[in-house]
């Protein structure tokens, strides 16, 4: 996962697609598996102090790629959510960093690929699950 995740933080350094940021693009996927999100939970994953998300929150705001509503809960907390040109751009993003990843293992066997794609279903399943021991 580490490998993988190196080619696509490169792929999105190198590529500015949609002239994002890496942590504008992280931002907008997280958004994208978690609407309405908060702030600080963007800055959790984001590993960001809460005026360095705010920073980027603002950004994608102006670009209209996120929007911001009060929350009915807790007149304090906002929640996100991805536009539909958010959206869009995750998709764009995400089909960059498809295509860099495919391109990597183009050349690899095709029992090696069948392996790693039950690998990661088998991983995508134990990761969200819920933890069923403390």
């Amino acid at each position: 996962m580490v490998l993988v995740m190196r080619v696509v933080k490169s792929e999105v350094r190198r590529r500015h697609p949609d002239g994002l940021s890496l942590q504008q693009f992280f931002a907008l996927a997280y958004l994208d598996r978690h609407a309405g999100a908060s702030l600080t939970d963007v800055g959790d994953l984001l590993g960001l102090s809460a005026s360095a998300t705010s920073k980027i929150v603002d950004q994608l705001t102006q670009r209209e790629l996120i929007s911001r509503h009060d929350s009915a809960d807790d007149r304090r907390r906002a929640t996100l959510c991805l536009t539909p040109d958010g959206a869009a751009t995750v998709a764009r993003v995400n089909a960059v960093i498809l295509a860099a990843v495919s391109a990597r293992m183009a050349d690899l066997p095709a029992d090696a690929c069948a392996t790693i794609r039950t690998a990661m279903a088998l991983l995508t399943t134990a990761f969200t699950a819920a933890p069923t021991h403390p």
